[in-house]
């Protein structure tokens, strides 16, 4: 009798510390998925699997080629993430180098239109002054957009690669609620005077109509602001400045968020939109 009790005691711990050791290896795949989402995804359904045969199968050859494969699996998940860490790394070098050359060469126009004025102000005579800056105002906007849209594209590209792909709506290719409140809290921490504009749109609002708001949406701020997603039917903008101009800025951005919108298939809706401002020390 007494070897029959301790065989279940034995027995009722090692169910115990089975168990244990499964919810263990459940928790380490959700943190390998949350610590990177699109490296860790493929690795929580291999533990996920694994998990389960050993629920089925619990012998003592499986418990040691279970613990060798999440052991292979962990050591292959950090080199996979070093890599893409070291890669990333030098992909926005390569946008911060791009940045400066931009910056150099519009630095260098804007010296030679100014020697160029400088000359016509010395030589011209009066009444060929106008025409001839004119010419110039004009040769300053031909050379020089250009090279701000390029970066403007280049700021764009690389905040989105800062960010990663976790961080933005895969339907408007606007940040998300998590990178937006990263945003905030970067502002707070700066002393940055800002307000939050959340936008909700009402009305039959699929994809197409969430991706023409976004343009819309983001045609209205600069390039200093931030234009995210918030929930399903709202955005939200990070401004900064005075709250007077942000009231301005948000009634003029709400009206050109309603009306209507077309569809690909011929069909026309028409989308209201509501404002709500909160100060930067108001809780999201």
């Amino acid at each position: 009798m007494m070897g029959a009790a301790v065989e279940r005691d034995v027995l009722a711990e090692l169910s115990t510390a089975m168990a244990a050791y499964l919810t263990a290896m459940s928790v380490t795949a959700e943190c390998m998925e949350k610590a990177w989402p699109e490296v860790g995804a493929p690795y929580r359904k291999r533990l996920q699997g694994l998990q389960s045969r050993l629920s089925f199968e619990v012998t003592r050859a499986a418990i040691k080629d279970s613990s060798e494969t999440l052991q292979s699996e962990l050591k292959d998940f950090a080199e996979v993430v070093n890599r893409l860490q070291s890669e990333r790394s030098v992909d926005l070098e390569r946008g911060i180098v791009a940045l400066r050359e931009l910056i150099e060469i519009l630095s260098h126009k804007q010296e030679t239109f100014r020697k160029q004025l400088q000359e016509l102000a010395a030589d011209s005579p009066l009444d060929n002054m106008s025409a001839a800056l004119t010419s110039l105002a004009e040769n300053i906007s031909r050379e020089v957009a250009p090279t701000l849209a390029k970066m403007d594209s280049e700021v764009v590209s690389l905040g989105q690669r800062i960010a990663g792909p976790a961080a933005i709506d895969p339907v408007t290719g606007l940040i998300n609620e998590v990178e937006f409140e990263r945003q905030v809290a970067a502002y707070q921490m700066n002393g940055t005077a800002f307000s939050i504009l959340l936008f909700r749109l009402g009305g039959p609002l699929g994809d197409q109509v969430m991706q023409q708001a976004a343009a819309r949406l983001s045609a209205e701020f600069r390039r200093r602001d931030r234009v995210g997603r918030w929930g399903k039917n709202e955005f939200a903008v990070l401004f900064a400045g005075s709250p007077q101009k942000a009231e301005e800025r948000a009634v003029h951005a709400a009206a050109r968020l309603e009306g209507p919108y077309s569809l690909v298939n011929g069909e026309v809706v028409q989308i209201t939109a509501a404002i709500n401002i909160l100060p930067s020390a108001a809780e999201l």
